[in-house]
């Protein structure tokens, strides 16, 4: 409303009223991953080339709504975000969206690098994706690819690890 405005008709008020009868009832959401740790097994580096997958490997992400006791019968559509970031002992390089593991040396093992994808598409590090579009439905499962990707095409040998970590977010 503009300061100076006197004219009744173009001014109108809002109240509401009696918020203390809404409630919140919580039916809680379990998000989880159909394995914690993957192993990418043993490969060959002789056809290793910037860029290329070098290992793939398959996970469930799966989301169940609580639906027991004041969430029985609860139909309320909600859709799930995350955010996902390098674990410490890993690191993103940002140009690649990639995670960098750690070597047994606790440095960057810069020869692989490992990449999400939610139907085929990369998931972004350190930004906000769409797990689960919005829907009623209570219990939801989609498979994730796991890519190992090379980062050079003379790779050196030797193990490494490293982690990723996803806050969820439903709404």
């Amino acid at each position: 409303m503009d300061a100076g405005t006197d004219d009744p008709a173009k001014m109108w008020g809002l109240t509401l009223a009696d918020l203390h009868l809404i409630k919140y009832i919580k039916c809680p959401i379990t998000v989880g991953f159909s394995t914690q740790n993957i192993d990418f097994g043993t490969m060959s580096s002789g056809s290793a080339a910037v860029g290329n997958v070098a290992s793939t490997r398959e996970v469930t992400l799966f989301a169940n709504k609580d639906t027991s006791g004041l969430c029985r019968g609860d139909k309320t559509v909600f859709s799930i975000n995350a955010f996902m970031k390098a674990a410490p002992l890993s690191a993103v390089n940002a140009g690649e969206n990639l995670l960098i593991p750690y070597g047994a040396d606790n440095k960057p093992f810069d020869s692989v690098g490992i990449q999400l994808l939610r139907n085929k598409t990369v998931i972004p590090f350190n930004q906000e994706a769409t797990m689960f579009e919005a829907s009623s439905e209570i219990s939801r499962s989609q498979k994730l690819d796991v890519n190992l990707i090379w980062r050079t095409d003379r790779p050196v040998a030797g193990r490494f690890r490293g982690g990723i970590i996803m806050e969820f977010y439903h709404r």
